[in-house]
Order: structure tokens, then sequence, then C-alpha cells
């Protein structure tokens, strides 16, 4: 299977040429999606858009932000923890998760932390697979 492949067969899993195995999201079908902050890579996905890739990488794979609210709103600068949707320095270093907390996050606010070095989500192409050193591996049968 080429990374770019629209099959829905399932996605077994991604590795690196050292033999990490890669955390991996099958949203059904579409092209296969790569999602690196700037400690490497954090996630594959596949998804039929880079929106759904996008809300995807927010909900399974962003680290959860592990100030309270109020905490985070006063960091912020938000009188308001309410406001926070609105507020310009939350928008930029957190984000509500689309689905709310997931089962990995301890504080349960739904909010994850954006890694201000740098994140990327970029459409994986045969080219990105080989500069990242990255292989599929299907289920046999």
């Amino acid at each position: 299977m080429r990374p770019t492949d629209t099959t829905t067969a399932a996605l077994i899993s991604i590795i690196t040429d050292s033999g990490t195995l890669i955390r991996t999201y099958d949203d059904g079908q579409g092209p296969l999606w790569v999602y690196r902050e700037s400690t490497g890579i954090f996630g594959v996905i596949r998804a039929q858009t880079r929106e759904d890739a996008f809300e995807i990488v927010e909900d399974e794979f962003m680290s959860e932000a592990t100030e309270t609210w109020e905490d985070i709103a006063k960091d912020c600068g938000c009188a308001n923890p309410d406001a926070l949707m609105d507020n310009a320095i939350f928008q930029e270093a957190y984000g509500f998760r689309p689905n709310g907390a997931n089962e990995r996050d301890s504080t349960c606010h739904g909010i994850y932390q954006r890694d201000l070095n740098g994140e990327s989500l970029d459409k994986l192409t045969p080219k990105l697979m080989a500069e990242l050193r990255l292989a599929i591996v299907l289920a046999e049968g």
C-alpha cells in the first residue's frame, strides 16, 4: 500500500527504521497524515481531509494541559475562565479537544497544550516517508 492510497484496508502500524512503533489512528479511508512536534513524530492518521486529520490530532495526539482551568485562564491574562475560547493567548498556546477529555487526560477539562516550538501535520507522501525513515506494516492475510 502506498501512503496516499484511499483503500479501506486496516492500517496496522508504522515503524521507524530503528523499529520504534509510531501511534496510529485510522479513520477508515483517505490519505495518511503525519503529526510532528518539536520532539519528533507523535502519530500517523488516516483521514479523508487535513481538517479531519487535525481534529483527530487535537483529540488523540496533542498533550494534555496539566494546569487547572483557572490557572490556564490566569496564565492567559483572562479574568473570566469561561471566556478562554475568545482569548488570543489561549488560542496560541492551548485548545479544547473537539470531543472533550480523552481517556489519557488526568485533569478531565479537555484542554490540550500546543507545542510552541513547532508542530506540523503533513500528508505522508512516499518522499516524506523516506525522509522520516518510516515503513508501513500491514497484517498478513
